[in-house]
């Protein structure tokens, strides 16, 4: 067990009372992410103790989520909606390309086709 692991767990009451007072930490939940805000705390509040203090939690979540270090629990539901639209994105383009195509005429179409990666023909041709 590392020592981010250790004070993780000496520190449950001010992790439980931070996870209550932040419903926006919620989405970011998860063991990865908060052993980067124990060390962001470990770091800039005087050491892993500091996780025995709301505040710690409070301006490691803040200031890791500025950092961009935080990544989104994909078991979140923000999560799973951005899994969501992740596989719905070639889908819609599909139907955006299908819709581009059937507005264009012959010639419109031709110059359009040629114009395209071996890819996006293979893709027109199956409409």
């Amino acid at each position: 067990m590392t020592n981010e692991e250790e004070i993780l767990l000496d520190s449950e009451d001010a992790l439980a009372t931070f996870r209550a007072a932040v419903p926006a930490f919620a989405d970011y939940d998860s063991e990865e992410n908060l052993v980067k805000m124990a060390q962001w705390f470990g770091e800039n509040c005087g050491g892993l103790q500091a996780g025995r203090t709301l505040g710690a939690w409070q301006l490691a979540f803040q200031n890791c989520l500025a950092a961009g270090t935080l990544s989104l629990n994909p078991d979140s539901a923000t999560g799973r909606r951005m899994q969501e639209a992740e596989e719905e994105a070639p889908r819609l383009q599909v139907q955006a390309l299908r819709a581009r195509w059937d507005a264009m005429n012959g010639t419109e179409a031709k110059k359009f086709y040629f114009a395209q990666d071996i890819e996006t023909r293979k893709l027109i041709d199956s409409f």
